[in-house]
């Protein structure tokens, strides 16, 4: 999953801001629930996730986050 790290975090962010709150609350009676589909296989995402991230704008983002940080 090469050049995927936005969608895998958010994913991870999800299912975190889902437990945390589950454990803070749940001995008080509070439930927490997440919704968080898989992919949903259209034209766009085909084109995205079957074919190679192009290296030029891997290169480009990386050179943005280093300049950022």
């Amino acid at each position: 999953m090469y050049g995927h790290a936005a969608y895998a975090a958010s994913k991870a962010g999800t299912l975190g801001q889902t437990k945390v709150p589950a454990f803070e609350w749940g001995p008080h009676g509070f439930t927490t629930n997440a919704i968080s589909p898989a992919v949903v296989e259209t034209e766009l995402v085909e084109q995205v996730w079957s074919g190679p991230v192009s290296v030029e704008l891997a290169d480009s983002v990386l050179r943005l986050v280093l300049r950022a940080g």
